[in-house]
């Protein structure tokens, strides 16, 4: 999230706390990804570098993701959004299809598929 958007929170939360209370942040940072198939694999990040990259989520903020995506110099990023904690299904696998198959289209060339862990 933003920096004003933290310093709104931690203004909240002072006013609704003690103020003497220690308000930590954290963020979570990907050192690598890997393979669904090799879990104990460790793909660099840079692979998406310059790539189409399609998120698909199942996670609170999907914002996140694609922002990282971003930042980590894919050529385009496109989303597929579900739930929180979704339990994917075989119709949800057919909007990733797809998804897919319009960024083939669009772009001549396959995406790479960032899927988040949960």
């Amino acid at each position: 999230i933003s920096n004003e958007r933290h310093q709104y929170i931690r203004a909240v939360l002072e006013d609704m706390l003690n103020r003497s209370i220690l308000i930590f942040y954290s963020k979570l940072v990907p050192c690598y990804f890997f393979r669904m198939k090799c879990p104990l694999s460790k793909v660099p990040l840079n692979t998406v570098h310059n790539m189409v990259v399609l998120c698909v989520s199942g996670i609170g903020c999907p914002e996140s993701l694609s922002l990282a995506m971003q930042k980590l110099g894919a050529a385009h990023v496109d989303r597929v959004d579900f739930s929180d904690h979704h339990n994917f299904r075989d119709k949800d696998l057919k909007i990733v299809q797809n998804k897919l198959q319009r960024l083939k289209n669009e772009f001549g060339k396959r995406a790479i598929i960032i899927l988040t862990e949960k």
